[in-house]
């Protein structure tokens, strides 16, 4: 009996599937999520780690609203909140003109900046890009070549594929996982070592 036509559960794996040998399942959420960031913070458990980590947060919130605060409080007419510190001393309005005037300016800059990023991005995409090859034309014609070497000979010609309106495909031609990277691995293509998970 011919191991692809026996569901997983009853027979030996396809010998073609890497992660069938490692004895990996698919479907885990293990698998599923590899490469991603684990975070215990929001795993269920690990008390004391949210505990810490939001009393760390917390301090880091006040550390920045304090001195914001401070600031309103000190350039309002009148003072806005009781029991919070307020300056009276010139000094203090000089750095609140120059925090002023050195915020306009980074505004300024950075709104330049990205104008310019934008106009010139339009640009290339409407200008630059349609006129050049941002691919390797050569390794897209070599894989372009194997499959067609793969589909004639698994399916017929070009002609009779295209031709055909209705097809069933045989068990035995069903290409098995990593078959056509394997594919271009043999017709040394780039392609193979990229589709790596």
């Amino acid at each position: 009996m011919d191991d692809r036509l026996v569901p997983p559960s009853e027979g030996p794996l396809a010998s073609g599937d890497d992660d069938a040998r490692t004895g990996v399942d698919l479907g885990a959420k293990d698998v599923a999520v590899e490469g991603f960031v684990h975070d215990a913070f929001y795993e269920r458990g690990h008390l004391w780690l949210k505990v810490r980590q939001t009393l760390v947060a917390l301090v880091f919130w006040f550390v920045l609203l304090a001195p914001i605060v401070v600031l309103i409080n000190s350039v309002s007419r009148e003072e806005s909140w009781e029991g919070i510190y307020r300056w009276t001393y010139a000094d203090g309005y000089e750095l609140v003109r120059f925090l002023v005037i050195a915020i306009a300016v980074i505004i300024v800059v950075v709104l330049g900046f990205s104008v310019y990023l934008l106009l010139r991005n339009n640009h290339r995409e409407k200008k630059v890009y349609p006129s050049r090859t941002t691919y390797d034309a050569e390794g897209l014609a070599r894989r372009r070549a194997i499959l067609e070497a793969m589909y004639s000979e698994r399916f017929g010609s070009d002609d009779a594929r295209h031709g055909t309106r209705y097809y069933v495909v045989a068990p035995e031609q069903n290409l098995d996982t990593g078959y056509i990277r394997d594919l271009f691995r043999q017709g040394h293509t780039d392609v193979g070592e990229e589709v790596r998970r």
